[in-house]
This record gives structure tokens, C-alpha cells and sequence, in this order.
């Protein structure tokens, strides 16, 4: 039984590993995409998220990197009294925003390069 419950457990938190590996890269052409075109409906156009992924790959994955350091980095708030903490965590806010729009203009730039817009503005 315990076997099982080992390997359930293992086979779930990869599954969650990977979901939020997935989110983690698509959370930017999201978030960029809702800041372009103004509208929260227009991120759920999931066809020009993947789009906007796939036009440029390497940029999207600097995003989560960066975001996943800067919060990893963020928590050390704590060692300045708690006060840090507000510090920092408008710092995370500032640094993914940044990683955010730097991956949304490079996947923009080359998607315009490689073919004409497929997706009504």
C-alpha cells in the first residue's frame, strides 16, 4: 500500500512539476498580451498565446528563470524587520514585469519578421 501511495504521489508532483513548468511560460504571452491589446478576454485566445510562445521560445524561458530567482530572492525581505519584505516584494513585482515585457517585444519582433500577422489586431 505504501508502494502505491509512493508512486501516486511521485507520478502527481511530477504532473504538478510540469503544469506549472507549462504556466510559468505561458503566463507572460498572457500578460503581455492583455497589456497590448487592453482586454482580459484577449488572453484567453490560446492559439496566439502559443503563438507568441513558439515565435520566440528562448526569451519566454529567460522570463520564468528570472522571475523564479527574483523570487527566490524576494523572501530574504525578512532579515530587514519585516519592513523588507513590502521592499522586495515590489522589486518581484518590478523584475517580472520587466522579464514580462522584454519576452512579449522579442516574440513580437520575430513573429513580425517571420510571416505576416495570422491574428486580427
Amino acid at each position: 500500500m505504501i508502494l502505491i501511495c509512493s508512486i501516486a504521489g511521485a507520478f502527481f508532483g511530477l504532473l504538478a512539476a510540469l503544469y506549472a513548468f507549462l504556466l510559468g511560460l505561458l503566463l507572460p504571452a498572457v500578460s503581455g498580451i492583455i497589456a497590448a491589446k487592453g482586454e482580459s478576454s484577449a488572453g484567453l485566445r490560446f492559439q496566439e498565446v502559443f503563438a507568441l510562445v513558439h515565435a520566440a521560445p528562448g526569451a519566454y524561458l529567460i522570463s520564468f528563470l528570472g522571475t523564479m530567482l527574483a523570487g527566490l530572492i524576494a523572501p530574504f525581505g525578512v532579515i530587514l524587520c519585516f519592513v523588507g519584505v513590502f521592499l522586495m516584494a515590489t522589486y518581484y513585482s518590478m523584475v517580472a514585469a520587466h522579464f514580462f515585457g522584454q519576452a512579449y517585444n522579442e516574440a513580437t519582433r520575430n513573429r513580425s519578421m517571420t510571416s505576416p500577422q495570422v491574428f486580427p489586431p
